[in-house]
């Protein structure tokens, strides 16, 4: 009886761990980028994306950023959400520079961007500056680049 017990209960960790290891896989096997335009073409779409949330931030349209994202998509919607509360707060994020960039790619198009955001954030009576580690889905629809996640240090 004991040793059908054991049985039962290591079947049931075997199982239970190919289930989290199932759960925790992207879908996607990604590979160190190798290709030289694709990592300009990324990076330069990247300092773009950071241009335009800065000039949206100023100008408290969030209407520009829409280019940028596959529209109703989750990602869009969390970052208009975002994009009100510094409005709300009266800041403004500004990009002072990527650092420890890493690209990689998969099939079909996909990308991923990591980077340390350094940032300067202007608040109504104040200016900070931080680093944040974020990581960003970006896959080409349509011949254009679309942002599909964004995660940060801690989510990665």
């Amino acid at each position: 009886m004991k040793q059908a017990l054991i049985k039962v209960f290591c079947l049931f960790n075997v199982l239970l761990l190919a289930v989290i290891t199932v759960a925790c896989n992207d879908g996607e096997n990604f590979r160190p980028a190798e290709n030289k335009e694709i990592e300009e073409e990324l990076h330069s779409f990247m300092k773009s994306y950071k241009e335009e949330w800065e000039d949206s931030l100023i100008d408290q349209h969030y209407s520009v950023m829409e280019n940028y994202f596959v529209p109703n998509s989750q990602v869009y919607h969390m970052e208009r959400r975002r994009h009100q509360d510094l409005i709300s707060n009266k800041k403004v994020e500004k990009l002072e520079e990527f650092k420890n960039i890493e690209i990689e790619t998969a099939e079909d198009d996909v990308y991923r961007f990591r980077a340390d955001e350094r940032i300067t954030v202007d608040g109504s009576n104040e200016q900070t500056e931080d680093v944040e580690a974020r990581r960003y889905t970006i896959e080409r629809r349509s011949n254009d680049l679309r942002i599909t996640s964004i995660e940060r240090e801690e989510e990665m």
